[in-house]
């Protein structure tokens, strides 16, 4: 537990579960596969659009509103301006696989 999965090992894990189920895919091919899917939901957001994976997550443009903050470093004043960030809400699945985990720090 606390391990950080990079892509090569979440290609590694794709191909793996795709071979339990039977059949084989290159992880040369399961990466292009990732990246294109990623790079799709990147497209969609950039559209002002929403992706929707129902049981796993929505994935939205949410916009943060413009703020004055003040720098700690100098104590002087910063304006952000209006912007927006994608935002992930997690849906049933992803959050049954947390559910048992004990908390570590």
């Amino acid at each position: 537990m606390k391990q950080k999965i990079i892509k090569p090992g979440v290609v590694r894990r794709i191909a793996e579960k795709i071979a339990d189920e039977g059949m084989n895919i290159s992880m040369e091919t399961v990466d292009i596969c990732l990246t294109a899917f990623l790079d799709t939901v990147a497209d969609i957001l950039s559209e002002g659009d929403s992706v929707v994976l129902k049981g796993y997550m929505n994935i939205y443009p949410k916009q943060y509103k413009a703020k004055e903050v003040k720098n700690v470093a100098d104590q002087s004043r910063v304006y952000i301006p209006a912007h927006y960030k994608a935002r992930i809400k997690t849906g049933t699945k992803l959050n049954a696989a947390c559910k048992d985990l004990k908390g570590e720090k």
